[in-house]
């Protein structure tokens, strides 16, 4: 097998196990918040800032290694994955909610790392049609969407009332939904290619 659909495998694999755990931690917090079970919403947000951390990382770092630039990406891949584990354990320990800020702020750092080496290679418009360019673009704009909400959710509760918050609040859904659409657009590109 060529590294080529080595590379696609593991990806479309990522893919689905991602979207499998992710659909599990929303059906847990859907039967909590409808009284069917009792899960504290903390273990909810750090199970899943976790999920998408590793998860959205391992695809980010196949992209780069892909680019055949930086090779000491898995040094930093394996550091930002602690400081995820960290942020997790410090809202673990003291109920606050750190763990899903930081996540998104590592994902969005790391897809603009991505782009920065994609601008820099000779080959660009190689990359423009290739399943793992669209992937990275609905990771980094599916992430840029939802960043502010989570960095300043609190400060725009304050300044917003009622139905205006919740207007703002749908961003994150919405940002959910980008990025299943980039994921199911990338598996496509993938089994074109193939055949």
């Amino acid at each position: 097998m060529d590294k080529y659909l080595q590379q696609i495998l593991k990806e479309v694999n990522t893919i689905i196990i991602y979207c499998f755990l992710t659909f599990l931690t929303n059906l847990v917090a859907v039967l909590n918040f409808n009284k069917l079970i009792q899960v504290s919403i903390m273990y909810y947000w750090i199970s899943f800032s976790f999920i998408h951390t590793f998860f959205i990382l391992q695809l980010i770092k196949i992209q780069i290694l892909s680019l055949k630039k930086y090779n000491n990406y898995k040094i930093v891949f394996y550091a930002l994955i602690f400081l995820q584990l960290l942020f997790c354990i410090i809202d673990l320990l003291y109920s606050t909610y750190y763990s899903a800020t930081c996540s998104n702020i590592v994902i969005l750092l790391s897809s603009l790392f991505y782009f920065s080496l994609l601008l820099k290679s000779s080959f660009l418009f190689k990359f423009i049609n290739h399943p793992g360019f669209i992937l990275m673009k609905g990771i980094l704009f599916s992430t840029s969407l939802i960043t502010p909400i989570i960095l300043f959710g609190n400060h725009a509760k304050s300044i917003f009332h009622g139905e205006t918050y919740y207007i703002i609040s749908l961003i994150g859904p919405i940002s959910s939904t980008v990025l299943y659409f980039y994921f199911f657009k990338t598996v496509i590109c993938f089994y074109k290619n193939l055949a």
